[in-house]
């Protein structure tokens, strides 16, 4: 048990400074063209004065959204590395979160505008609703894509602080 409880601190102190670490994976991880249906939807970040940024998973193609700003899309069909869709997951981390990337071959985070270090399947209870979400990993700190557009951000660093 304390062996879990060092392996989750310590990859929990990496992302925290910046520092990507290749995560073991589960005998249930798995490499496909297409995303699982747990994964797929419409997903919603508050981004203030009532705007939204949005994800949206389907069965072979993802985009991410800002306010402002055209739509990034990935699909399996694409012939440019930094638009092509695979999906590599799912990997088991602290407190039930599921992690998956939808790019696993990128070679330059940069190239892309979903989040770097992967995303990640959970719920969370917004007064006393559960959501399902897909948290965001990106340069030591998280934030969560909400089933349903609420008007609060959540997220916080990935050392566990908010």
């Amino acid at each position: 048990m304390m062996g879990i409880k060092k392996i989750v601190a310590i990859v929990l102190a990496s992302v925290s400074l910046g520092i990507t670490f290749a995560i073991v994976s589960d005998s249930n991880s798995t490499y496909a063209a297409t995303t699982p249906k747990s994964v797929r939807g419409t997903f919603y970040q508050y981004n203030g004065k009532k705007t939204w940024r949005t994800i949206k998973i389907s069965k072979s193609s993802a985009y991410i959204k800002s306010p402002g700003v055209k739509a990034f899309k990935i699909s399996t069909s694409a012939k440019s590395n930094a638009h092509k869709m695979s999906f590599k997951g799912f990997y088991k981390v602290a407190n039930g979160v599921k992690i998956f990337y939808l790019q696993p071959n990128l070679k330059y985070a940069a190239s892309s505008a979903f989040p770097g270090n992967g995303l990640g399947l959970t719920y969370r209870k917004i007064n006393g609703k559960k959501y399902k979400v897909i948290r965001g990993y990106q340069g030591g700190v998280w934030f969560d894509f909400v089933s349903h557009k609420v008007p609060h951000s959540y997220g916080g660093l990935a050392n566990g602080s908010h």
